[in-house]
């Protein structure tokens, strides 16, 4: 019975329902996104497909930042169920309005659904997750959200040809699923606004909310930054692929398998409990390089491949990718002493990540239409390349074990 009881009271058990959120959200969430492609290609030109596509990531990119500050200000599972809820208006309007107009809604309201979403859990994890376990807890996020969008990529040869009505109906419904479950998850253990409050509070955060974001992205340099860079190029290379399969998959001569799209969450699943494990007993920093490298080669010789060779290929760049992204948080988190800015640095980190969601659909819809798909996922590699470059200079600089201390008065929001 106190194993049962102790087991009961795992944090991570507690958290299930949170665990399930996250995978139900990308369930239906990458159902929508993955087949704007496709059925945008039905409406337009590929190249203004991924302009559109590129547009709508650019409003997250300007809303990321304040993102953030909401999330600490109002909470984190308050403003992940209002992210939800738009979601779910965004894929309903696929339902009812008809033609390139419910292309256009679902695209750009679905753009402020996925807004909260990224920071949200992010900020929500690093606030619960015990110093000593930061490792486990940031593999379990990849694992679940990685189970949504394999789950995802299954249905997605099902359903790459169906009318928008369908689309749309299949994706609100999971994603009402999901919003269940986080009325059910835990409330936020870290809540700014109900316990840090200072008597100056709000005008602080007005005139000094920047220099702060900056101050604390300082403080937890260089795991901040890496983060920055890692999840910009990462980006820019997970889109330009979403972009791209969706329409080889359509293409009767390309060999590409309709499992493809899941084979870089199926790596996470697979293996995301392993790696998490790995980076206990690893130092931070060689984990990080090491990921990166293996995620920039791979992702090389990526375009390239068709059939099997290409799911193998597939499978270690995002075996590779996730190595250094679980380096990266938990490293974060040990640097991250107070938790004061956890929503705004997450929104920060997220920003830089639709920048390469924005980057990667504008490029690829040129760069398919002027080279060819294969083309165009082999030059999606070389961001990577520069931030594994980048990362081999930071870990050759042995100040970076020592990260400065900092005054508590600079703490604020």
């Amino acid at each position: 019975m106190r194993m049962i009881s102790r087991l009961l009271r795992s944090p991570f058990l507690i958290l299930l329902p949170f665990w399930l959120f996250i995978s139900f959200f990308k369930f239906g969430g990458n159902i929508q996104y993955t087949l704007l492609s496709p059925l945008g290609d039905r409406m337009f030109d590929t190249w203004m497909v991924g302009l559109l596509i590129g547009l709508a990531s650019m409003i997250q990119l300007f809303l990321d930042v304040p993102a953030g500050m909401l999330l600490d200000r109002f909470g984190y599972i308050r403003m992940l169920r209002i992210g939800v809820l738009t979601f779910i208006l965004a894929c309903l309007a696929l339902v009812i309005i008809p033609g390139p107009m419910g292309f256009m809604a679902t695209l750009f309201i679905g753009s402020f659904g996925w807004l909260f979403f990224g920071p949200g859990i992010n900020a929500y994890l690093l606030s619960s997750a015990p110093k000593e376990g930061a490792d486990n807890f940031m593999a379990t996020r990849d694992v679940f959200d990685a189970t949504g969008v394999f789950l995802s990529a299954i249905m997605i040869p099902f359903l790459v040809l169906a009318p928008p009505q369908k689309i749309g109906f299949t994706s609100a419904a999971l994603l009402l699923v999901a919003l269940l479950f986080l009325f059910a998850s835990p409330k936020d253990k870290v809540s700014v606004h109900e316990e840090k409050k200072t008597p100056h509070h709000h005008f602080y955060i007005r005139r000094h909310a920047f220099r702060n974001l900056f101050r604390s992205l300082d403080r937890l340099n260089p795991a901040s930054w890496l983060l920055i860079g890692h999840g910009l190029s990462a980006s820019i290379f997970y889109s330009t692929i979403w972009f791209v399969l969706p329409l080889m998959m359509i293409d009767p001569s390309k060999q590409i398998f309709g499992i493809s799209l899941g084979i870089f969450d199926l790596a996470i699943v697979a293996i995301g409990s392993i790696l998490g494990k790995i980076t206990l007993h690893t130092k931070k920093r060689t984990a990080v390089t090491a990921g990166l490298f293996i995620f920039a080669i791979m992702a090389a010789f990526l375009g390239s491949q068709t059939g099997w060779i290409f799911l193998v290929i597939g499978f270690i760049a995002t075996s590779g990718d996730e190595l250094s992204n679980i380096s990266l948080w938990s490293w974060l988190s040990r640097l991250d002493k107070d938790h004061a800015s956890d929503g705004a640095v997450s929104g920060t980190i997220s920003l830089f990540q639709d920048f390469g969601w924005m980057i990667g659909p504008m490029a690829a819809g040129f760069l398919y239409e002027a080279f060819g798909p294969e083309t165009t996922i082999s030059l999606a590699s070389i961001p990577i390349f520069a931030i594994f470059i980048i990362s081999l200079f930071i870990s050759s600089t042995e100040k970076n074990n020592h990260p400065h201390p900092h005054p508590r008065r600079l703490r604020g929001r």
